[in-house]
């Protein structure tokens, strides 16, 4: 009888690669209300990072507000980005009417106020799903997928995730 082995594959085996969906939510909600209103329709546990999202443009580093939650039963992480960035205002200039600069992660066309990225692919139903979930949050004016266009976008868009404190890890 010849020998034979025997080769085991995980579950990881099969993983799919690369990014879940983009979601692109319309609002006049402040961001911690926004964030807050998602956690009750969603169930979910989305809090403010202790360092908001950096983009340079031009020199410039914009800084977006950023939720961001990890699921723990299906390991998923979830990040709400602002779209729009405010450039800090330097301590030092002696300027009575000095505003920070602005900036949006997306064209300024798109209408868009908040990005939510869930870290982990989706069936399409469960896409449809969360969209509907999202659409029904009181003051959400519109949602809609969103898959960016370029390379560049991509990198934008993406957030390191930060560790959760002691708190979260119970």
């Amino acid at each position: 009888m010849a020998n034979s082995k025997v080769f085991l594959l995980d579950d990881e085996d099969f993983a799919i690669e690369g990014e879940g969906p983009y979601f692109v939510l319309t609002t006049a909600l402040s961001d911690h209300k926004l964030a807050y209103r998602m956690n009750t329709a969603l169930g979910i546990n989305l809090h403010r990072t202790q360092e908001d999202h950096p983009i340079v443009k031009k020199g410039n580093t914009f800084l977006h507000s950023t939720f961001q939650w990890f699921d723990k039963r299906l390991e998923r992480h979830w990040v709400l980005l602002s779209n729009k960035g405010l450039s800090p205002v330097d301590p030092n200039e002696n300027s009575l009417f000095s505003d920070p600069l602005r900036s949006s992660l997306l064209p300024p066309s798109e209408k868009v106020d908040y990005i939510l990225n869930i870290n982990e692919y989706l069936e399409q139903e469960e896409i449809n799903d969360i969209r509907g979930l999202l659409s029904r949050v009181p003051g959400v004016i519109r949602v809609s997928e969103y898959h960016p266009a370029t390379n560049a976008l991509k990198e934008a868009l993406h957030v390191e995730i930060e560790k959760p404190s002691i708190d979260e890890q119970s």
